[in-house]
């Protein structure tokens, strides 16, 4: 098993509504955690116009979640947004006196695309990569993942990213993780898995060697 860490941040198609991305980013500038890891009480400073955009644009601010992305973020049985980044984006909306308007794509890669095509205002979570500052601003990180290689149960020892040449390794399509696998070990044969949970199964059933995935959502898969 090897481990490293995943920033996330929340994201900005660019040419988005440029008064949303400050306030934004200088909510999550400001706010802090104290010694006892509580929000600080106090929400963003904002001019009165920022504060009046807000309010003309409550409802409207298109935030996409990754939907498959348990126990982070993900849509329940019932279609609810749920998980630790959706509490966190609720006390945005709190702090900011606003709601999102919350959209539902098929697939991450999906969620990329409209980011792209400015179909949305923000991503709740996600990992800058070089490609993707060329469409999307970036706020601070606000939580770090760690990212983990699950093999099969026989097999032993201990596993490195330089040492896995031949095996089948799968990584979820369009994940940061997979960019930098690629260009940081060419060699390696590498396959796109819709999601984690598909890629997990697949390990299980010998269909795949490996599975580069981040710990938090492993083991709700696993323990589910």
């Amino acid at each position: 098993m090897v481990r490293s860490r995943r920033i996330m941040t929340i994201s900005f198609p660019i040419g988005a509504r440029t008064v949303l991305l400050a306030c934004l980013v200088v909510l999550l500038a400001q706010w802090s955690f104290n010694a006892r890891h509580a929000w600080a009480a106090e929400g963003p400073a904002l001019t009165p116009e920022e504060r009046a955009w807000l309010t003309a644009h409550d409802g409207k601010i298109r935030l996409a979640p990754a939907p498959n992305w348990e126990p982070m973020e993900f849509f329940d049985g019932k279609g609810e947004y749920r998980g630790l980044v959706a509490d966190y984006m609720r006390l945005i909306e709190t702090r900011l006196g606003i709601r999102f308007q919350i959209i539902r794509t098929p697939s991450w890669a999906n969620t990329l695309i409209r980011a792209k095509r400015r179909g949305i205002d923000v991503i709740s979570a996600a990992q800058p990569t070089p490609g993707r500052r060329e469409f999307m601003i970036w706020s601070r990180p606000y939580v770090h993942v760690k990212t983990t290689i699950i093999v099969r149960k026989e097999m032993r020892g201990q596993f490195s990213l330089a040492g896995m040449k031949g095996m089948r390794i799968g990584v979820p399509r369009e994940y940061a993780v997979g960019e930098f696998v690629r260009k940081a070990y060419p060699k390696l044969t590498i396959e796109n898995v819709d999601s984690n949970k598909e890629g997990l199964y697949k390990v299980s059933f010998g269909e795949l060697d490996a599975m580069i995935t981040e710990v938090p959502n492993a083991l709700y898969v696993i323990e589910n």
